[in-house]
């Protein structure tokens, strides 16, 4: 018996060996077994989780037992709170000589107790009350994850210590991807043994929440006979293999010299940060400290490794690995440590290195795949790793020369900073990283896209839910999510999903492929426009219009000649998709294409497409087009069209919408307003005569407009008209007093001085030469509120003309 205590304690203790490679790969392997184990007991024992774990005893816990959401909300806040723990252990493995065994205690106790339920499900069976399951598990499973909390830092700790740092993100990586695909294999058996034996249901659990229960149990077991390293010595075997192919590839070796500096740089100072951080002359912080930086730091890497990973296969790695690059700017908070403050800074600079770290090392190799030929890439690749060994052993070898030289160094330029050699080394190392962040610009990866970019689409508030929505659109979902995910597609990082949107334009689905069209225009996909006017231009495609809607929202030139082909097309429904795009991009031919088209017997529809389209690009003359089909139509709907239309090429684009929609009572307060602006804009012109002569022409305009607002709020259009025009030809008068005396001239010589003016002038005089045919109430109401509108941007031209005068 003491034999198997004495056996079971050097178990326990730290390994004082080298671990060999052989060994290291059995204990990964061993380590991806146990947590394939155990991964089920996360998946259906926890109450926390992403949406999938924790759902099978939160199911248990409440529709089952009968808890109340009072309860589960108990249940899964005091679990959470518990990762207060995590700063317990700080103190508790500061304490201690070893991790694995006091790991191994309190997560064997976790799991045990975690699995609670099953002792539960089994005491229901046997006639047990349900409330009383309740209780049990609270309590037992808050107790779980009190244990669980208390040591689970010392697992990241000892996985860091243990797995080289070369291959720890790919080798997590991978083992996630297994753990997760077995545990949604358990989810799933389980939901469907819920449905298959609905009658039976706590048998289910019983059997499940046991099997999880032993899993878990086994798992926490396996890590007995994984070795606990004293030290993780990072072993880079270096390739004696000369190929001189990859050294004359001048972008490869720019590469080469790029990243390898950077590692070099790297190496500098970072296998000195944990002496000084712990030393007695430097911080003088516990061990622990050490764990807390790289626990930290790991936790941040493999929370966004997956996302980086993503950007880099969506807009390019060289982008990522320059924005990785400023990994080195962490080396600033060294500066500022102190023994006082080490545990605020630690954490923060942690953060920074597991942000920014997979950014740079995963995005180098990501890199070197992408510049690697596809023929001779093993070569390439034994060149890059062995240029990273050589350059991690350089830069250590450097920095530890310069530590030991400048052992005796203090310089203090402040009262609160003390310079010592860590920090001459700390400044070199971000001098060396500073000149390859400059080299690796130099390296051409093919369709680059600037930094600017890639910081655009992860600072954009949308990107965790572009994410989410691109798991969706990639995998084979129902078609109405799917398409619901395409609809909820918009914002800056958005473009991050073009890759999975493109194939669904050949989507089985109708719905799909629309919506797929509408996303890539929404979210002004450049790179999708020749894909869209292939779609656009194909006969059989069926969403040749919505294609033609995403082009105009895109915005690229390269779709007008497309898009203006489509103008004589046999589809109205094209042909109105067709004209909104080219007023969404607008280009000078185009345009007057358009404005062709208004002069063609074209129907309605098109006539107030095109319309719109022109107004939006300031045609002004269309007005001469326009106000005369305005008269021609007798549909109310396209009346007002035209009549905004022509209020954008008069004034402000979008302005006059409100003066003709809504409710009539909030049409009178815009009118009311429209009349002020007026007044307010008609009285410069008393200052562009003589002052006698200015009185009487000014009291004109002022009693003119009094009567043209009397007339319009008792709703007498015609007459109100009539006064407009009458109020026109005054202003005529008094800013072209050389011009001639009818009507006709005056147009004409507004028209050529100031095309704003004129054209504004010309509808109130052609629109009371067709008050003697007689015109609908409506048509004349918006007759005179164009011409009023006018009369607003007066002042915009006001001093042009007076100089004019004189």
């Amino acid at each position: 018996m003491s034999r198997f205590i004495k056996n079971f304690r050097k178990v326990l203790r730290p390994t004082e060996e080298i671990i060999s490679a052989a060994q290291l790969q059995r204990s990964l392997r061993l380590n991806t077994i146990a947590g394939t184990i155990g991964i089920s007991w996360f998946f259906m024992l926890s109450p926390t989780g992403n949406g999938v774990t924790g759902n099978m005893i939160n199911v248990f816990f409440k529709n089952h037992l009968g808890g109340s959401a009072s309860d589960l909300g108990l249940l899964v806040a005091f679990v959470n709170l518990t990762a207060v723990l995590y700063l317990v252990s700080i103190f508790i493995y500061n304490r201690l000589s070893s991790i694995k065994g006091y790991w191994w205690i309190n997560h064997l106790l976790a799991r045990l107790l975690g699995a609670t339920p099953a002792v539960v499900a089994i005491y229901i069976l046997l006639g047990g009350e349900k409330h009383h399951g309740v209780t049990l598990i609270l309590i037992c499973g808050g107790m779980a994850w009190i244990f669980y909390n208390l040591a689970t830092s010392g697992w990241f700790t000892w996985m860091t210590a243990l797995i080289p740092e070369n291959i720890r993100a790919s080798y997590f990586g991978r083992r996630a991807a297994i753990l997760y695909g077995v545990g949604m294999i358990a989810f799933f058996l389980m939901t469907l043994a819920l449905d298959l034996f609905e009658q039976h249901a706590f048998v289910v659990f019983a059997v499940f929440f046991t099997l999880a229960g032993i899993g878990g149990a086994i798992d926490v077991s396996c890590y007995l006979f994984i070795p606990e390293p004293k030290s993780a010595l990072t072993n880079i075997p270096l390739s004696w293999r000369m190929v001189v192919e990859p050294l004359s590839n001048r972008n490869f070796r720019q590469f080469l010299t790029a990243v390898g500096l950077f590692m070099f740089a790297v190496n500098v100072m970072v296998p000195f940060t944990g002496p000084y951080l712990t030393a007695k002359d430097g911080i003088g912080a516990p061990n622990i400290w050490l764990g807390i930086l790289t626990l930290n730091a790991q936790l941040a890497y493999m929370a966004s490794v997956s996302y980086w990973g993503m950007i880099m296969d969506r807009l390019g790695r060289k982008p990522v690995v320059l924005l990785g690059s400023l990994y080195f700017l962490s080396g600033i908070g060294w500066f500022f440590l102190t023994p006082s403050n080490y545990v605020f800074i630690i954490p923060l600079i942690a953060l920074m290195m597991g942000l920014l770290g997979p950014a740079i090392f995963e995005g180098a190799t990501q890199l070197m795949m992408t510049l690697t030929p596809t023929t001779n890439r093993t070569t390439y690749i034994s060149w890059y790793f062995a240029l990273l060994g050589l350059a991690n052993a350089g830069g250590a070898l450097l920095g530890g020369f310069l530590f030991d030289a400048l052992d005796s160094f203090q310089y203090s330029p402040g009262a609160f900073i003390t310079l010592r050699s860590f920090h001459v080394i700390a400044l070199v190392y971000m001098f060396l990283a500073l000149i390859s962040v400059l080299l690796i610009r130099r390296i051409k990866e093919g369709s680059d896209k600037s930094i600017g970019t890639v910081l655009q689409q992860i600072a954009s508030p949308s990107l965790f839910r572009t994410l989410g929505t691109i798991g969706l659109i990639g995998k084979p979902e129902d078609s109405r999510r799917v398409a619901r995910a395409l609809r909820n597609l918009e914002g800056g990082s958005s473009t991050l999903a073009i890759p999975d949107i493109l194939p669904r334009l050949e989507d089985p689905d109708a719905e799909v492929r629309e919506e797929a069209a509408r996303a890539l225009g929404r979210i002004k996909a450049v790179e999708a426009v020749d894909r869209l006017i292939q779609v656009m231009m194909d006969p059989a495609s069926t969403i040749r219009v919505p294609a033609a809607r995403a082009l105009g929202n895109i915005g690229d030139r390269r779709a007008l000649p497309y898009l203006v082909a489509n103008l004589d097309s046999n589809s109205e429904e094209l042909q109105e998709a067709s004209i909104q795009a080219i007023g969404e991009i607008g280009e000078k031919e185009s345009i007057a294409r358009v404005l062709k088209m208004l002069a063609e017997n074209r129907s309605e529809r098109m006539l107030g497409s095109g319309a719109e389209a022109i107004s939006k690009h300031g045609v002004i003359e269309a007005v001469l087009e326009i106000f005369p089909r305005m008269h021609e139509t007798a549909n109310p709907v396209l009346q007002r069209q035209l009549a905004i239309a022509i209020a954008n090429l008069l004034g402000k684009p979008g302005e006059f919408y409100r003066y003709v929609t809504g409710e009539r009572i909030n049409q009178v307060d815009s009118q009311e307003q429209l009349f002020d602006r007026i007044q307010d804009v008609l009285r410069p012109l008393a200052q562009t005569k003589p002052a006698a002569i200015l009185a009487a022409e000014q009291l004109d305009c002022d009693s003119l407009l009094a009567r043209i607002r009397k007339e319009a709020e008792n709703e007498r259009f015609e007459s109100a008209l009539r006064l407009l025009s009458l109020l026109y030809s005054h202003i005529a008068r008094i800013l072209f007093p050389h011009a001639g005396g009818d009507d006709e001239s005056l147009i004409a010589f507004a028209i050529y001085h100031n095309q704003q003016l004129g054209l504004s002038m010309w509808l109130v005089k052609e629109a009371e030469k067709k008050l003697e045919k007689g015109l609908a109430k409506e048509l004349l109401g918006l007759d005179m509120l164009l011409g009023l509108y006018g009369l607003t941007y007066f002042h915009s031209f006001g001093d042009q003309n007076t100089g004019m005068d004189r």
